[in-house]
This record gives structure tokens, C-alpha cells and sequence, in this order.
């Protein structure tokens, strides 16, 4: 059904990303599509932060990330599964509909942390306005909804023995 599937991943919080995750390797498993991962460093290029920071240091922020990123997918994702690694600077929002648009994903899959309520909104800040902006479907997964424990072995066996 989707052929590219992108999901962003918040490295402050990682367990947040796990059901998201594991709808997004549901759907690799049943329609052998793409999964890319995004993870974004929020505004070190911005005049502010620069005049503040050196820019090693933001290279290094930037490094860092990619480590981080590579080793969630690594104890997330067997090894059967291929997936692309991404790592942004910038505003989540725009750099999740940015890398949407670069890769032509037709879903994007994202846990809303539910901190932007102050009207009663569902959704946070960043995933009303990737809901609101994507050009492809987007599914939100509620913080309240996401599992924080990721069972990676299941998920092996599942991908495995051919069970969706």
C-alpha cells in the first residue's frame, strides 16, 4: 500500500517513538516498503545559536546525533530490514516536511507528545503542523497510545516466520 515510509524520531525521548516505529515495520513487512528515519537537531544553525556555540561544537551536536540515531535503529530494527538514516538541523516541523518532500514519502508515522494544548489540542505543536502542511498521509500515534517498551524479538520473529 505505502511505498516510502518516513517516521521521525525524538532522540530526547526514544521510547516515545516506539509504536510509531512498530506500525511503520508493520507496514515494511506487509507491503515491502521503504523506511526511512529522521531525527532533527532542533535550530543549531539559527544567528542565536551560533553566536553562542562555536561551530565544531554544533558539528559535533550534529555527530552525536547520528550515533544516537543509528544505535535506536540498531537495537530497534533486525538486520533483514533495510533503513535510511537522516539527521536535520532545524525546525522539527519544517525539516520532517522538508525530508517528506525530498524522498516523495507517501506516509509519514509520528508520536504527537501532546504539549501544545493549551486550546485542548490533541497533537503537539510539530504534528499539527506536519498533519496540516504534508503533501502524503500522515498517521499520529497519541503519547497515550505508544507503548514504551519496543519488543525487538517479536518483532525479528514476526518478520521472520512471515506473521503480520
Amino acid at each position: 500500500m505505502f511505498s516510502r515510509i518516513l517516521v521521525p524520531i525524538d532522540l530526547e525521548e526514544p521510547a516515545f517513538s516506539d509504536g510509531a516505529l512498530r506500525l511503520a515495520m508493520k507496514d515494511v513487512h506487509d507491503s515491502a516498503a521503504e523506511l526511512h528515519l529522521l531525527t532533527i537537531v532542533p535550530g543549531c544553525n539559527t544567528p542565536l545559536v551560533t553566536s553562542y556555540f562555536h561551530q565544531a561544537a554544533i558539528k559535533k551536536a550534529t555527530s552525536n546525533a547520528i550515533v544516537e540515531l543509528k544505535r535506536f535503529a540498531d537495537s530497534r530494527i533486525p538486520d533483514s530490514v533495510p533503513v535510511s538514516l537522516s539527521v536535520q538541523d532545524g525546525a522539527p516541523a519544517e525539516q520532517i516536511l522538508k525530508k517528506a518532500r525530498d524522498m516523495e514519502a507517501d506516509l509519514i508515522i509520528m508520536a504527537a507528545h501532546n504539549r501544545g494544548g493549551i486550546d485542548g489540542d490533541e497533537m503537539g505543536s510539530t504534528s499539527s503542523k506536519v498533519v496540516a502542511k504534508a503533501r502524503c498521509s500522515v498517521v499520529v500515534l497519541r503519547a497515550d497510545s505508544a507503548d514504551s517498551c519496543f519488543d525487538y524479538r517479536a518483532t525479528e520473529q514476526a518478520l521472520n516466520m512471515g506473521v503480520s
